[in-house]
Order: structure tokens, then C-alpha cells, then sequence
């Protein structure tokens, strides 16, 4: 999963203010899907994190990441994912380079 770029990092005119003070509605949306996918790929990379040490029996498997593990073998997104995710129906490999074209679109 790429690195996010910093919400900063947007173009100049993304986040101008409008005559009346308030911000573009392209900021808003930024910012907004910027908030989503930030904490998608938190989610995302911790829990692979935690299966990681799960499978070499650093840490104890939980239901969850059993779940996860079950959820990865028949090519399905897994459900603690599927809580901070958009709505897609798409295979895990699918769903996976959907995400990917998402973040590096930001």
C-alpha cells in the first residue's frame, strides 16, 4: 500500500476560499476522501500487520484475524475492512488495486 501524500500536498487551488469565505467544494471532497482513505489504510496496514505476527505465532490469533485469514483465502474482503471501506463487491484482488488507484489518485 503507497505512503499517502499530506492533505497539504494538494494542489494550490483545491482548498481556495471562495468569495464568501467558505472553502471549493473540491476541498471539501478532498478532505473528506482524503479522512476515508487515511484511515482505510491505517486499518488496512495494522491489521496486516497483526496477522503477519499472528501466522509466525508472535502474538494470539483472534476471531477476527481469523476471520481475516478465512476472508483471504477465498478471495473476499475481509469484514474488519469492510467496516472503514466504500462499498464495492468487488474480489479481494479487485477491491485491493481499486484501493491502491485511490491512494495514489489523492
Amino acid at each position: 500500500i503507497p505512503n499517502l501524500p499530506q492533505e497539504k500536498e494538494a494542489h494550490p487551488d483545491t482548498y481556495r476560499l471562495t468569495a464568501q469565505g467558505g472553502i471549493v467544494s473540491i476541498g471539501v471532497f478532498h478532505g473528506q476522501e482524503y479522512a476515508r482513505i487515511n484511515k482505510m489504510a491505517s486499518v488496512v496496514k495494522a491489521t496486516l500487520t497483526t496477522l503477519g505476527k499472528a501466522l509466525k505465532g508472535i502474538v494470539l490469533m483472534s476471531a477476527d484475524l481469523e476471520g481475516m485469514y478465512n476472508a483471504f483465502l477465498v478471495q473476499q474482503v475481509p469484514a474488519n475492512w469492510e467496516k472503514v471501506a466504500y462499498p464495492c463487491l468487488k474480489p479481494l484482488n479487485a477491491w485491493l488495486d481499486d484501493f491502491v488507484q485511490r491512494v495514489e489518485f489523492l
